[in-house]
C-alpha cells in the first residue's frame, strides 16, 4: 500500500469518482453475506468455509448439508437482523492476542495489526476488510434462491438489497404470463402445471398420432419451401 501511494505521488494529478450504486450494492451483499453465516452458524453450527461474490449474484459455501427448511430458518433469522436495522461496527486491533480473546464466528490466521473487526450487535464478529452498510437495515432483504450440495457441505446463491428485488420482479412477471396462459391466479400455476403433465403424459394414442403427422407435414412444406 505505501508504495502504491509513492507512485500515485508522483503521478500526474486527477480526479478519481467512487461507482457509489456498484460500491453500495457490493455492501448489501457483503453485509448480508455476513447474516447468513452467522445465522447458519448460530443455528446450525454450519461454517462458511467458501464466499464468492460476483457482479449478479454470490454464494456461500458451508462444511456440511444443510436441508430445505434449515434454509428457511436461517434465511429468516438473517432477515430479521435487518429489519432491526443493527448498527454494523469495524474496530481495529493492535495486536493478535486481543482478536484471540473475541467471541469472533470466523477468523483469518496470518493478519497483520492493526486487524479489523466487523460485528454486527447481538450478532456476528468476525475479521473482514471489506467495506460494509453502516446499518443492516440498509441490506434491504437477504433472500436465499438456490442450494446445492458441494464438496460434501451445501453451496448457497442469494441475493440482497436491490438484487433481491429484481428477481422478485422478474419472477413475478415470469408467474403473470404462466398464469395468462394457464387462464389461472398465480398460485394455480403450479397445479395447473402439474396438470398439464400429467395429461400429456397420459394422452391417448390418436392424439400423438395427429401431433407425428401434423410436425410431418411442417416438415414437408418446410422442403418444399426451400426447395
Amino acid at each position: 500500500m505505501e508504495s502504491i501511494i509513492r507512485d500515485t505521488a508522483l503521478a500526474p494529478q486527477g480526479e478519481q469518482k467512487i461507482d457509489w450504486a456498484r460500491r453500495f450494492d457490493l455492501m448489501q451483499q457483503h453485509t448480508g453475506e455476513h447474516l447468513l453465516s452467522f445465522s447458519f452458524y448460530d443455528l446450525f453450527s454450519a461454517s462458511n468455509v467458501g464466499f464468492h461474490l460476483a457482479l449478479d449474484y454470490a454464494t456461500i459455501d458451508f462444511d456440511k448439508p444443510v436441508s430445505h427448511e434449515q434454509i428457511l430458518e436461517a434465511e429468516l433469522l438473517a432477515n430479521r437482523f435487518v429489519w432491526k436495522n443493527l448498527p454494523v461496527v469495524a474496530t481495529f486491533y493492535d495486536s493478535e492476542e486481543e482478536v484471540r480473546a473475541l467471541p469472533l464466528r470466523k477468523h483469518a490466521e496470518g493478519l497483520t495489526p492493526p486487524i479489523r473487526i466487523v460485528g454486527v450487535e447481538g450478532a456476528d464478529l468476525c475479521t473482514c476488510c471489506a467495506p460494509h452498510c453502516s446499518k443492516t437495515g440498509e441490506i434491504g432483504s437477504v433472500f436465499v434462491a438456490d442450494a446445492s450440495s458441494y464438496k460434501g457441505g451445501t453451496r448457497i446463491t442469494f441475493f440482497c438489497g436491490e438484487r433481491a428485488l429484481k428477481l422478485h420482479r422478474t419472477q413475478h412477471d415470469d408467474l403473470d404470463i404462466l398464469a395468462r396462459r394457464f387462464s389461472c391466479q398465480r398460485e394455480a400455476v403450479v397445479g395447473a402445471v402439474k396438470k398439464l403433465r400429467v395429461y400429456w403424459k397420459n394422452r391417448p394414442q390418436w392424439e400423438i398420432d395427429s401431433i407425428d403427422l401434423m410436425s410431418a407435414d411442417v416438415k414437408i412444406d418446410q422442403m418444399r419451401a426451400e426447395g
